[in-house]
């Protein structure tokens, strides 16, 4: 049985990344306001590299810590 009090819930965070996209576009749309991306290359790299930067942060932020110089 997994533990749920560890925080780690991916399928929870690509929820939420979905209800924050909706929330966002749908917001533009009824205000009448433009969608805040730009061009299609330019935001295929900010979306690659923002999606990159998250992935590794989580990634570093969870690993396990190392021993510390005090343990030898």
């Amino acid at each position: 049985m997994p533990d749920s009090t560890k925080g780690n819930h991916p399928n929870l965070k690509l929820f939420a990344g979905f209800i924050l996209a909706f929330l966002i576009g749908s917001g533009c749309r009824l205000l009448a306001i433009p969608l805040p991306a730009p061009t299609a290359m330019l935001g295929a790299f900010i979306v690659l590299s923002l999606t990159a930067g998250y992935l590794l942060c989580d990634q570093f932020m969870t690993a396990p810590a190392g021993e510390s110089a005090d343990d030898s």
